[in-house]
């Protein structure tokens, strides 16, 4: 339709959106010199490996730093279908085996690098959009900081929220006071000869509210309850509960042998722990000095389902008391990098313990990724041009329990937004 009319695009080219971003990282890994060598095994190679016999080096690396070139390639694109109803797909780079990473280490001989669905899913926009509802690969809908949820983690599932008075000011909306509710249900491992399916149940309700012009205020208490995700021993020499062992998992949270072979093979672990996760995020926003804001951000999040005497009677270890994490972030700049001379700086302070949360999908880069873990981030952003800037970050973390594990982490990188 339309091709008559000079200047015109057709209808199907109108109702779809192409954005997307690139991101080159200069990244170095500086470990502590009293880092103890060979002492916190990776539980994430010994389980694809078949085992502690099968791997070459069972040991995460302490003690060697690194440098690395990265890259991070997200395309995305959305199209309306009708009022209300719009489709999302992105690609991205990354791992196909960590849901917590996009970057791609670059160095692999000059072979080419793989790209993969990041995102695919429908989305709704009702009721004077005070609706939302997700469905498929969808983007995260939690009120959150990086305590619980990694920035690049996506869900597979649904998911709705619902401002019942209103769409709050700064998203759309004119609403001061604007109450919610998200609520989610999502596979995290469907299971072939299993009834016993991985699930996550979310729910958080909270508010914003705008008490003055330049003062945001937003609140989330959140609840995640994994169901099915600890590990279960198999009977003598048997195989049947092998699915209990996470697909993924980063350092950090307590790991119990489930294989129970006639010979102690140590062939695969499972989590200790169950995880019911209680989450409070708030915020603080001022928007006094123009386009500049101050941001103040705390977060709470404690794991209900850590049972230290039960994990004792059915595995014989004994986990430290290790459910609590929190964090408190100080940003000061332009909320969004837009602009030349546009600058933002950040400072937190966070401290995650080792069965807090689920490690597999916390912050990726904060001692290189998982639970177990107290220190500091520094940020800084300037803009270059428009839609490109630069970032340094300086991660400096100590593990909290078990041998000395002190890791601090330079980025330093180049965005560009299209």
């Amino acid at each position: 339709r339309k091709w008559g009319i000079p200047g015109a695009l057709p209808d199907w080219i109108r109702r779809i959106r192409i954005a997307g971003d690139i991101r080159l990282r200069e990244e170095s890994d500086f470990f502590a010199a009293d880092n103890a060598p060979n002492a916190i095994l990776n539980f994430q190679k010994v389980n694809r490996s078949g085992g502690l016999n099968k791997t070459t080096w069972p040991f995460l690396n302490t003690t060697e730093g690194r440098q690395r070139l990265r890259l991070r390639l997200r395309l995305g694109l959305k199209a309306r279908i009708t009022e209300g109803l719009e489709a999302g797909v992105r690609i991205a780079t990354g791992s196909f085996r960590n849901p917590v990473s996009t970057n791609q280490t670059l160095g692999n001989f000059n072979q080419p690098y793989r790209l993969g669905l990041d995102r695919a899913y429908l989305h709704y926009r009702g009721w004077s959009g005070r609706l939302q509802a997700w469905g498929g690969r969808i983007p995260d809908p939690w009120f959150h900081t990086d305590l619980v949820w990694d920035p690049d983690l996506n869900f597979d599932g649904i998911a709705a929220t619902l401002h019942p008075f209103g769409t709050p000011r700064g998203s759309g909306g004119t609403a001061r006071f604007s109450p919610y509710l998200t609520l989610g249900g999502f596979s995290v491992q469907e299971v072939e000869l299993s009834a016993h399916d991985k699930w996550l149940l979310g729910a958080q309700g909270g508010f914003d509210w705008a008490p003055a012009d330049a003062v945001t205020v937003r609140l989330g208490a959140a609840y995640y309850d994994y169901e099915n995700l600890q590990g279960v021993r198999n009977v003598l020499d048997g195989r049947l509960t092998d699915f209990t062992a996470p697909a993924f998992v980063q350092n950090g949270n307590g790991m119990c042998e489930i294989s129970n072979d006639s010979t102690q093979s140590f062939r695969l672990f499972g989590l200790c722990s169950d995880f019911k996760e209680a989450n409070l995020t708030a915020s603080l926003d001022y928007a006094g000095f123009g386009p500049n804001h101050v941001t103040v951000t705390a977060d709470y999040v404690r794991n209900l389902g850590l049972n230290r005497d039960a994990i004792q009677r059915e595995f014989g270890q004994l986990l430290p008391k290790s459910d609590e994490g929190y964090q408190l972030l100080v940003a000061v700049g332009r909320p969004r990098m837009r602009r030349r001379n546009d600058w933002r700086l950040t400072a937190a302070y966070k401290r995650l313990e080792a069965n807090a949360v689920l490690s597999s999908f916390t912050d990726s880069d904060f001692h290189l990724g998982g639970t177990n873990a107290v220190g500091w981030v520094f940020r800084g952003s300037y803009g270059l041009a428009t839609n490109t800037w630069l970032t340094v970050s300086w991660l400096s973390a100590n593990q909290i329990d078990g041998p000395p594990y002190g890791v601090d982490v330079l980025q330093v990188d180049l965005n560009a937004r299209f």
